[in-house]
């Protein structure tokens, strides 16, 4: 058992959260951990301290994975917001968002004895705009 739990902190540690996955597993790994700590001592007076243990790591993880993915959600969310869609100057100028563009494949079609091969096209969902932050 020492070796599983010595196992799971290593992996937690290691993982970052850059990705929904890192989340989801820093999540699992944490929640597993510590309702491991809290099935034993629940199950400790009753003398069902491994019981308790897997029973709280099986718990802990799903609550800790589920917790990495919302969180993980969340701080993406803000991020969209925070970010600039442009070139921003740092002494208070505006400037240009990106553009917001739709990539479409459009089939390859045969109309009479005309052949249009199959291609990409782009469409501009949102054009740039000027922005100034204060």
């Amino acid at each position: 058992m020492n070796k599983w739990l010595f196992l799971i902190i290593v992996q937690s540690l290691m993982f970052g959260c850059q990705t929904s996955k890192d989340s989801i597993m820093l999540g699992l790994g944490v929640g597993s951990i510590l309702g491991a700590g809290v099935g034993a001592a629940a199950g400790a007076p009753h003398g069902k301290e491994s019981k308790g243990a897997l029973t709280g790591a099986a718990v802990g993880a799903a609550l800790g994975g589920l917790m990495g993915f919302l969180d993980h959600k969340e701080r993406a969310k803000k991020e969209l917001k925070k970010e600039n869609f442009g070139f921003k100057r740092s002494n208070g100028e505006p400037y240009l968002t990106d553009p917001r563009v739709r990539k479409i494949w459009v089939p390859e079609k045969i109309t009479g004895s005309k052949y249009e091969a199959g291609h990409w096209m782009y469409v501009i969902q949102t054009p740039s705009i000027w922005r100034k932050d204060d």
